[in-house]
């Protein structure tokens, strides 16, 4: 079980316990995660077919964001 994800559900527990106390009302986070343990195949084939193509679709959107005001003040 990675460390990382159970200091997050512990983290969480508080924020948990706080929304109860005022008035919104659920069961707070186990400490038990219950997803298959992660595997270095899957992560990285999950960072091919799907991270990968994200993030340059990102970077074309930042691109043309920061690029549109500069092209329209040299015109």
């Amino acid at each position: 079980m990675p460390t990382d994800s159970v200091g997050r559900v512990q983290c969480s527990r508080p924020c948990a316990s706080t929304t109860t106390t005022r008035g919104l009302a659920f069961e707070g986070p186990a400490l038990e995660l219950d997803g298959d343990p992660s595997n270095l195949l899957r992560e990285l084939r999950w960072a091919a077919t799907e991270a990968t193509p994200w993030l340059y679709r990102r970077a074309l959107d930042v691109t043309t964001a920061l690029t549109r005001p500069l092209i329209m003040r040299a015109i």
